[in-house]
């Protein structure tokens, strides 16, 4: 397998191969006060202004006039100022506002008239009536409105540029076919939005708070939006409609990450100094998404290409990180950043509740509470992450980019058995490295291409010591994934668009159990290589109200010996401008996926590890879905209701964490899924709303097993929340709750000392869970520093929440009820500096 030095020693070679220079750009505009100062120069004049109005104004740059009067009666007649000599040689400049102004919005090319189109500007926002006719008041010289209609290509204009003295005609170009427009803004809070293809992303920098985080954590965000949800309050265990984690496919820059959490899982392990957006499909997707049955979640850096160079800072009480973006010059970029946990110089009150939420029931935390022996623990972890873009032409684009993540857990034991003192270490490390180049050119204007080559390596290692029966346990386990993509975009019209392409990837992974007492050693290695061919059709109508993308995969998995086929299918229909529905179908198969083979694997901190579909005794899991989505949205309020039906065929009863009868059983089944996912969405200027709530109802079917058929591990029936948020500059508040129903567990009917006799599985429901969540910030600018500090506060009534409850075999005490936790209160501050050069 390729060494993680390989790759990365590959990684830099092309950094060095493709920096190159250019030319900056020129600027295309000038400010009115630097226009005035250069007619100050040329005529020797003099000009009294108020400089606040003035620098908000910008216009071309000035050309030859004949005379001082026939400059200034152009500029009179083009921007909104009014110029009159006070005595000689000197002149007032005003601003002129108008209360008012009216336009009609048409199509570029027909001259048709687009009813209800929107408009919004920095402090209003509505729509054109059924004529395309707007009136709309100017409020300040900055003022800009933004006018939006599905189709065609948005356009801003300054209010000031509008004449106020009749009512103009505002052309509307229309745009190519794209599968990125953005259909719905402000999809619960600002900053999500909901694409024409079914995608949910997240632009983090532009996004409101979330309530209960100090600061924009990736896959915790995720959990707003409904049908997303983690039963054990983790990134690493996000649960999409009924599905476990592995079930997700979760693409870092194209690459696929077998990792995404810190702490063991409890915090996001992408780094928010330089995410740019996060997108989630849980249903529908195209047909360039395989593996992740359940649902698919894609991270992508920062803008490519930055003008400014800038270096930032932050510091939470659990982690430090610094970043910089840096412009080589117009066409070379690249962008840094580094986090590192604070553990080992501070443990904070945040630190002492995510490591008693991370570690409690496994062995780190049962060896704490040995009182047979001292112990000493050590626990940190850091990432990371470097993007290098180079523009090597107008048409063609190198990105390179590269990841490391990592952590550690240690803690020895030292105590005096059979009258000898022993000391001893117990350790897990968890770390993933990604590395990938991706090449991309525009042949013409119809036909586009993508070239991504990379690769993922990932490791869990560890060992454990048991000082008092001198027993040494190591266990790894090791992903190798070497990845390339071949995509291509053709545009045969505006209206119709293919995307086609090639998937290959090579995936090795090996298992690694070693015990000294009683002597065991297992050493098991898989390779295979998995191939796909795919390919999407979209169509818009002209009216643009009908939107079909059909498309297909074709899957080879080498190991499984299987051939899988797989249609997509999305179809979007606009009922009326404020009213659509749309109907997604989806046929997928995943080869590589998460089992447990014993709970206390790896400290028990980590149980789950990575294995490979070879359709013997670990069968391909294959899904299907099914939903119908309403969606009506009009002045800032959006009501969406989504029916929707999954099935994942082949899933093994020890890939889904039995705590029962069913620990250790291995047989094959399948689980159903049913609901309703429904939200209400307020946004008005700076405050938003929301109410989501989810009804569904998941079961498993094991033939094999005596009770065949029963509730699912994260089967939650009713699941709601309702939050608010404001958002004004400098500051930013957010509030929720968050409430489901009981998880279902399996009760114990009879126990004595060595045997536990117990119920039908998952029969009874632990106690509903509930939240209440806050979170504020405070951004400032001093000179060339921006800055914000934030508060939040988890679970702010100290709800005790009970996530998990379950019996366990103790080598002292027996048999022990064991009952799980959720997070308590849990408050967390965060600074943050940004320095622009």
């Amino acid at each position: 397998m390729l060494s993680g030095k390989s790759l990365i020693i590959t990684f830099f070679l092309l950094l060095i191969y493709f920096q190159g220079a250019a030319q900056q750009s020129s600027d295309s505009t000038i400010s009115l006060k630097q226009a005035l100062h250069e007619i100050t120069e040329v005529y020797e004049v003099r000009f009294s202004y108020i400089e606040e109005k003035v620098e908000a104004i910008t216009l071309t740059p000035l050309k030859d006039f004949s005379s001082l009067e026939e400059c200034l009666s152009y500029m009179e007649s083009t921007y909104p100022l009014e110029i009159t000599p006070i005595h000689q040689q000197l002149y007032s400049v005003q601003v002129t506002l108008p209360s008012n102004i009216c336009a009609y919005v048409m199509d570029g090319k027909t001259s048709l008239p687009l009813p209800y189109a929107s408009l919004k500007s920095n402090y209003t926002q509505g729509l054109t009536d059924e004529n395309a006719y707007f009136q709309w008041p100017i409020h300040s010289i900055t003022d800009t409105l933004t006018i939006s209609y599905t189709g065609y290509q948005s356009l801003s204009i300054p209010l000031v540029s509008i004449d106020a003295d009749s009512c103009r005609y505002i052309a509307l170009s229309p745009k190519s076919l794209t599968m990125d427009e953005v259909i719905i803004e402000d999809y619960i809070l600002k900053g999500i939005q909901q694409k024409l293809d079914g995608n949910i992303t997240l632009q983090l920098p532009a996004m409101n708070m979330v309530p209960g985080l100090a600061e924009k954590d990736a896959l915790h965000s995720l959990q707003v939006l409904p049908g997303i949800y983690s039963v054990q309050e983790t990134v690493s265990g996000l649960n999409i409609r009924g599905g476990t984690h592995d079930q997700n496919l979760i693409l870092w820059e194209g690459l696929r990450m077998y990792q995404s959490g810190h702490f063991f899982g409890l915090i996001s392990a992408f780094n928010p100094t330089f995410t740019q957006e996060v997108s989630v499909l849980k249903g529908g997707r195209t047909a360039a998404w395989g593996e992740g049955v359940s649902g698919s979640i894609s991270l992508k850096n920062k803008e490519k290409h930055i003008s400014e160079l800038n270096t930032s800072a932050h510091l939470n009480l659990l982690s430090a990180g610094v970043g910089m973006q840096i412009p080589i010059n117009s066409r070379n970029t690249l962008q840094l950043s580094t986090r590192r946990s604070i553990a080992d110089l501070w443990r904070s009150p945040t630190y002492q509740k995510y490591y008693e939420r991370a570690f409690r029931g496994t062995d780190v935390f049962q060896a704490n509470e040995n009182t047979d022996s001292n112990t000493e623990e050590d626990f940190q972890f850091h990432d990371i992450n470097l993007h290098y873009s180079f523009q090597r032409t107008a048409k063609e684009a190198i990105h390179l980019d590269f990841m490391h993540i990592q952590n550690d857990i240690s803690y020895a034991e030292s105590g005096v058995y059979n009258e000898i003192l022993t000391s001893r270490e117990s350790s897990l490390q968890q770390r993933q490295q990604a590395a990938g180049i991706t090449y991309q050119k525009q042949w013409n204007e119809a036909l586009s291409s993508e070239l991504r080559l990379g690769g993922t390596l990932y490791l869990l290692s560890g060992i454990n010591h048991d000082i008092a029966y001198g027993q040494e346990q190591q266990q790894q386990n090791e992903v190798t994934d070497l990845q390339l993509q071949l995509k291509g975009d053709y545009q045969f019209s505006p209206l119709l668009q293919i995307q086609f392409g090639y998937q290959a990837s090579e995936v090795g992974i090996r298992s690694f159990n070693k015990i000294n007492i009683p002597s065991l050693l297992i050493d098991s290695r898989n390779v295979t290589v998995n191939q796909a061919v795919f390919g999407d059709v979209s169509w818009n109508n002209r009216r643009q109200t009908t939107y079909i993308q059909a498309g297909v995969r074709g899957n080879h998995y080498q190991k499984a010996k299987a051939f899988t086929l797989e249609p997509r299918l999305r179809l979007r229909q606009t009922i009326t401008p404020f009213y659509a529905i749309a109907i997604t179908a989806e046929s997928s198969s995943q080869s590589i996926l998460q089992l447990i083979d014993q709970q206390q694997d790896f400290l028990g901190v980590e149980k789950r590890r990575w294995v490979m579909a070879n359709n013997e005794n670990i069968p391909l899991l294959k899904g299907k879905q099914l939903s119908l989505e309403n969606t009506f949205k009009k002045k800032g309020v959006l009501l969406s209701a989504e029916i929707y039906w999954k099935k994942i065929d082949g899933i093994l009863s020890k890939s889904q964490g039995f705590l029962n009868q069913y620990t250790y059983t291995d047989t094959q089944g399948k689980y159903d899924t049913y609901g309703l996912d429904v939200l209400v969405n307020y946004q008005y200027k700076t405050i938003g709303s929301w109410l989501s709530y989810s009804l569904s109802e998941s079961n498993y079917t094991f033939p094999a097993l005596s009770t065949s058929f029963f509730p699912n591990n994260v089967d939650l029936r009713h699941i709601a929340s309702t939050g608010i948020s404001y958002n004004h500059y400098p500051w930013a508040i957010a509030y929720g709750l968050h409430w489901h129903s009981g998880l279902p567990y399996t009760p114990a009917e009879e126990i004595n000392e060595e045997t536990i006799i117990y119920s039908t599985p998952n029969s009874a429901r632990l106690s509903a869970y509930s939240r209440m969540d806050l979170s504020a910030k405070y951004t400032f600018t001093i000179g060339k520093v921006t800055g914000n500090a934030g508060l939040s506060l988890w679970n702010t009534f100290n709800k005790e929440n009970i996530i998990e409850q379950y019996y366990r075999q103790d080598q002292v005490k027996g048999i022990i009820s064991q009952t799980q936790f959720a997070l308590m209160r849990t408050p967390n501050l965060q600074v943050g500096v940004t320095l622009m050069w």
